[in-house]
């Protein structure tokens, strides 16, 4: 073996020696709060996202409301985000992630009790009680990140993450798959047709235990864990690099808030009206939609696992802009060739390349502020994403009437083209993204964590 492979090789054994050294150190409160993800995977990512635009539909409403439903929570997201983050300042981030399971799992439950209420007021019950969940879904999100940074090491923070965003779309390739499956069982056993709502509000149930399930999970945290001098700074005491002033960085958070607004377009554009698209406009059966959905949510798996390798040798500057232009041209499938096989290939792609946005975006956002704004800056981006999803969500289900969902498609993957145009703009021509931009391209990459994507909650 020639000298250059083989070192490649001892370099790449060594690689995967530390990361299962390092995942073996992960602390107690990391490993249940795995365990809390893994429900919110199951329960909704993979289960309660896939069935529920379908349930809206046999309940009577059109694409419009589907629209609506799903951007009131997105929009609550965006609404809440910044409160979220107070709660978790004032309260801790333990106890703001155990209100969040509350939130959520009461939310989702009334939901799913919309159908005993009278039908003058049934909308209004569906979205208000949506609404509630995604209260929940801000908690989790905004104080998710800082719980993670409190109980790992600057050494471990870049793999506890990856293995975090790992987690999740494991655990929703299993939910996608029995919400897949579940429906014509149950179809089967009440005696209904698939066009009957009973079939999918029985198996979205499950959604409900699984949050339980977390809930318990983070009540078995310790709460007495106190975030040690020697997690926010790694042996080159860089972690406040490019953010050498105390006064608050209005102008980063200002511009990354407008970077995420945009990034996501393309994403929720894809997974927020991929289950709609397959059954409405290419009458694939329920079981096939659930099966596509999970090869997506199992691909992200590996695309997460890999970030940090990824991003070691690229930078997080590089591994971002690659991951948004990839994110971009995922949706032309989608687009262009009204087929199943060009649909399924577009959400893989489009699942792949979001996994790697987020985790490098994340990183680069959290290194750029001082250890006391990163609350701060996930509750503006978060806010910004937030909105950014609503708007699409909401606009999706009337563009699609007036437009189709290939004109709807083709204007979300621009949007998301914007992201990287932003990004590439400021931190490659601004005299104050000097430091930032150093530590984007690799600098001090294992010193921050990022957080979950946006839609993988409430």
């Amino acid at each position: 073996m020639p000298h250059d492979s083989m070192a490649r090789a001892v370099c790449k054994e060594e690689d995967g020696v530390n990361y299962l050294s390092t995942i073996r150190r992960f602390d107690r409160n990391v490993r249940l709060y795995l365990v809390t993800l893994a429900t919110i995977g199951i329960g909704f990512v993979g289960l309660f996202s896939l069935l529920i635009n379908l349930y809206l539909l046999r309940l009577g409403y059109g694409i419009q409301f589907v629209g609506i439903f799903g951007a009131a929570g997105v929009l609550t997201l965006a609404l809440f985000a910044v409160p979220a983050g107070i709660i978790g300042g004032r309260i801790g981030s333990r106890r703001a992630l155990i209100l969040a399971m509350v939130f959520c799992s009461v939310g989702l439950a009334l939901v799913l009790l919309s159908e005993l209420m009278p039908p003058s007021i049934r909308a209004a019950w569906l979205v208000s009680t949506y609404v509630l969940s995604w209260i929940g879904g801000a908690l989790l999100l905004v104080n998710g990140s800082p719980f993670m940074m409190a109980n790992t090491t600057s050494q471990e923070r870049n793999h506890a993450f990856a293995v975090s965003n790992a987690v999740l779309p494991l655990a929703a390739f299993v939910g996608a798959i029995i919400g897949g499956l579940l429906p014509g069982l149950l179809a089967a056993l009440l005696h209904v047709p698939l066009d009957d709502p009973a079939p999918y509000r029985f198996a979205m149930w499950l959604s409900v235990p699984c949050y339980l399930v977390g809930f318990l999970a983070m009540m078995l945290t310790d709460g007495r864990t106190q975030e040690r001098p020697a997690r926010e700074a790694g042996p080159t005491g860089t972690a406040s690099a490019g953010a050498s002033t105390r006064r608050f960085p209005y102008a980063l958070i200002g511009v990354m808030m407008l970077i995420l607004f945009f990034r996501l377009a393309a994403d929720t554009a894809a997974r927020s009206y991929f289950s709609v698209y397959m059954d409405t406009s290419l009458h694939a059966p329920t079981s096939l939609i659930g099966l596509v959905s999970a090869a997506a949510q199992l691909l992200a798996v590996p695309a997460a696992l890999a970030a940090p390798l990824m991003i070691g040798r690229l930078g997080l500057g590089r591994t971002f802009m690659f991951a948004v232009l990839a994110l971009s041209a995922s949706v032309l499938p989608l687009a262009l060739i009204p087929a199943v096989p060009a649909a399924a290939a577009g959400l893989l792609g489009v699942t792949v390349a979001a996994t790697l946005s987020m985790t490098s975006v994340t990183l680069f956002h959290q290194q750029i502020v001082r250890p006391e704004w990163r609350t701060a800056m996930s509750g503006g981006v978060t806010m910004a994403s937030g909105i950014g999803q609503a708007l699409i969500i909401f606009a999706g289900g009337f563009l699609i009437a007036a437009w189709g969902f290939s004109r709807f498609f083709l204007s979300a993957g621009a949007l998301t083209l914007v992201a990287a145009v932003l990004f590439w703009a400021y931190f490659r021509s601004s005299r104050r993204a000097a430091a930032p931009l150093e530590v984007a391209t690799g600098a001090a990459v294992a010193e921050v964590a990022p957080e979950p994507e946006v839609l993988a909650v409430p």
